[in-house]
C-alpha cells in the first residue's frame, strides 16, 4: 500500500483475493437485503418459496 498524507491510496491484490473479497461483499449485500425484507414484513414460509423456485426451474 502506498501512503499519501498518512492515508493509503492504493492496494494491490491477487485476482484470487480480489474475487474472494467481491464474493464476500456480495454475500453481505444479500444478507442485508434479507434482513431489510424481514424488517419490512416481506417474508413467507420456506416451503412456499422453495415450491415457487422449483416451479420456475421446471419451465
Amino acid at each position: 500500500m502506498t501512503k499519501k498524507n498518512g492515508k493509503g491510496d492504493l492496494a494491490v491484490l491477487s485476482i484470487e483475493t480480489y474475487e474472494r473479497l467481491c464474493g464476500k461483499l456480495e454475500l453481505y449485500r444479500l444478507l442485508d437485503e434479507g434482513l431489510e425484507a424481514e424488517k419490512a414484513g416481506r417474508i413467507r414460509p420456506f416451503r412456499e418459496a422453495i415450491t415457487d423456485i422449483r416451479r420456475g426451474l421446471d419451465k
